[in-house]
């Protein structure tokens, strides 16, 4: 159809996915923090060295399993509520723009059960992305797997290996 948009901007979808979880939490009287609202939206892939601090930080001095699950209910919640509104469609349109993106409200999604197409099998990075990848390439030695080593440090990182290492090949 001409006229309609078709994709969406990574950060437009990281807001869509965000606003209802700031919604339902203000409904429930579920208590969110600037700093918790801030890691839905972090992505390596744009990350400065700044976010990168910010996000090690908030690892460290918050319960990132309680995290998620406050989240993940949040989210579980808002998708139901949107769903029995004939919004589920919209849902999908930002889930599919964020398939090969690496952005942490993503990790929250899936436990939330919340259906969402897969990444691509072939990913086509920015050429942003690209210019990172390269590099971290060359600093590793390489490899047909790099992007699979790169996905299992940042999930480590996060604390979310031991539940997602077994999928991070169809994952990431």
């Amino acid at each position: 159809m001409e006229g309609i948009e078709t994709e969406v901007s990574v950060s437009d979808a990281v807001g869509f996915l965000t606003t209802p979880v700031v919604e339902e939490a203000r409904r429930d009287s579920v208590h969110l923090t600037d700093a918790e609202i801030k890691q839905l939206s972090f992505t390596e892939e744009t990350a400065t060295a700044e976010e990168i601090a910010a996000a090690r930080a908030f690892d460290g001095a918050n319960d990132t399993d309680g995290f998620e699950a406050k989240i993940s209910k949040l989210l579980r919640n808002a998708f139901d509520h949107d769903v029995e509104r004939g919004m589920r469609s919209l849902w999908q349109k930002h889930l599919a723009s964020l398939r090969n993106h690496d952005v942490y409200v993503l990790v929250m999604v899936d436990q939330a059960g919340i259906p969402r197409p897969k990444p691509s099998v072939r990913l086509r990075p920015s050429a942003k992305a690209q210019s990172n990848a390269d590099q971290k390439t060359t600093r590793r030695g390489g490899g047909a797997d790099n992007r699979f080593w790169c996905c299992l440090l940042h999930h480590f990182a996060h604390g979310m290996a031991s539940r997602r290492s077994a999928n991070l090949r169809q994952d990431c």
